[in-house]
């Protein structure tokens, strides 16, 4: 988990990390501190640069934290943004850029503690219905229910995703991205494919015809595994008919 917090108090930046380190004793964690928002928007150009979430406070040197929040998200959209600040009138201008949460000063161990347990527990959902993945332009997540099926080559995977979302190329292993997706409604059906069995219309004992019309081969390893699975409606959730 990765967080950040841009606060030009040091004693309060210090005491929040202390804190947080208290809170996520279980967890692997790493913090990184801004003085500045200037120098967390420098920071964020780095191309390996990602946060879970940022502790930001409102007052600080130069850019404010509102207008640094503005210019955060447009760069790392997904990152949540809790707001710190000792004047409750400055927690209206947080809605402008979908502030997470907002702590007023001084921010106790208590408060904090509340809003990074629920911070986590709405992650740990939320990641059961993504995949995150890395690409230059930073980590995306790919809405699982939206794909229809995953194809590799080598290490070079491509989402296939229906209208309008199109696909999205990343690099995993089919390994790696079978282990992830243990328990969800994703059938193996070659050494390059992965299906989501929700999107399947028909089949027959060499293929598999998805929403779109996709043909998907199926391999002589898979064939008797994903007729098995099939026929007999396992984790299937939808009415499929045969070819």
């Amino acid at each position: 988990m990765k967080i950040v917090i841009c606060e030009s108090n040091i004693v309060e930046q210090e005491e929040i990390r202390k804190f947080l380190i208290r809170i996520l004793f279980e967890e692997d964690i790493d913090i990184r501190c801004f003085e500045t928002g200037e120098d967390l928007l420098k920071a964020a150009e780095e191309q390996d640069f990602y946060a879970d979430i940022v502790f930001m406070g409102i007052k600080l040197p130069g850019m404010d934290g509102i207008q640094t929040a503005r210019l955060l998200r447009r760069k790392k959209e997904q990152t949540a943004v809790v707001f710190l600040t000792a004047y409750s009138e400055y927690v209206f201008q947080g809605y402008e850029v979908h502030a997470y949460d907002y702590l007023l000063k001084p921010a106790s161990e208590g408060k904090l503690k509340k809003v990074i347990l629920r911070f986590l527990e709405e992650k740990e959902s939320e990641e059961k219905k993504y995949l995150v993945v890395n690409k230059r332009s930073g980590r995306k997540k790919i809405v699982l229910e939206n794909v229809v099926y995953f194809s590799s080559d080598k290490r070079k995977m491509m989402a296939v995703m229906e209208e309008p979302y199109g696909t999205v190329e990343f690099y995993m292993t089919m390994r790696e991205l079978d282990g992830y997706l243990a328990g969800e409604p994703f059938l193996r059906c070659h050494q390059s494919f992965l299906i989501n069995m929700q999107k399947i219309t028909g089949w027959d004992s060499t293929r598999i015809i998805t929403e779109g019309g996709n043909a998907i081969p199926i391999s002589k390893k898979y064939r008797n595994q994903v007729g098995n699975i099939l026929n007999s409606g396992i984790d299937v959730r939808r009415e499929l008919k045969k070819i």
